[in-house]
């Protein structure tokens, strides 16, 4: 359902959950400064929209799952369409956007590879895709399995509206697949990263977490295990 153009409706967001009104300032920088045609996947009530807006010369089209949510971004946003991802037909053709944002989005969908096809044939020749995933590969994942759980939560890595799961190889052969080009992967490191001591970060070695203990080889390695989450930056 197209909520439509930016003409009224709830402002900002209020009485929304705060997962819908984040700004996702780790997103935004990665967002090129010359963009003009963004489109946004899951783009909430349309706070890292505006700040976009706010920063640049740009129209941000949004699609949203939340019906609330999408009301609110039709506020602020240029356009915004309400709908499943799953379900939904992408009304653009090609040479569409320069950039394309899906944070915390792929790993909601039953097929996030015909996604990404759908996506890049949306984007213009050397258009930006921006995508922030959860990493499979960490600790707390680790040691349920090794303790033979595997249990759906609330919120997290292991939130229970995931329907796949990805480390920062197999997001990179996905896109890879897809016939993205990766720039640039950055992990976003929880406090526990910095527990481990400055040598092994650096260089590699053996961590313990209650019961096990892993062998890390060398710096990147152990980012590829202690990264919560991995934002990329890829291009067509």
């Amino acid at each position: 359902m197209d909520v439509g153009q930016a003409d009224g409706g709830a402002p900002g967001g209020e009485g929304l959950p705060a997962y819908f009104t984040h700004i996702r300032p780790e997103l935004l920088e990665m967002v090129p400064r010359d963009a003009r045609r963004i489109l946004e996947i899951g783009c909430g009530a349309g706070m890292l929209g505006a700040a976009i807006k706010a920063r640049q010369q740009a129209r941000v089209v949004g699609i949203e799952y939340d019906a609330r949510a999408a009301q609110a971004a039709s506020s602020i946003l240029d356009e915004v369409h309400q709908g499943d991802l799953n379900a939904f037909a992408f009304p653009w053709g090609r040479d569409s956007f320069d950039c394309v944002i899906a944070g915390d989005v792929l790993e909601h969908l039953i097929d996030p590879w015909m996604q990404l096809s759908s996506i890049k044939s949306m984007l213009a020749r050397f258009g930006t895709l921006i995508v922030s995933i959860p990493n499979a590969a960490f600790p707390q994942v680790l040691l349920g399995l090794a303790n033979g759980r595997f249990d759906y939560e609330d919120a997290g890595i292991l939130d229970r509206t995931h329907l796949r799961f990805f480390t920062r190889s197999t997001f990179t052969e996905a896109l890879e697949a897809a016939g993205f080009v990766v720039v640039q992967a950055e992990p976003v490191l929880p406090p526990l990263y910095y527990e481990i001591p400055e040598a092994v970060r650096q260089q590699g070695g053996t961590v313990s977490f209650g019961p096990i203990s892993l062998q890390m080889r060398d710096f990147t390695h152990v980012r590829d295990i202690m990264a919560y989450q991995w934002l990329f930056l890829a291009v067509t």
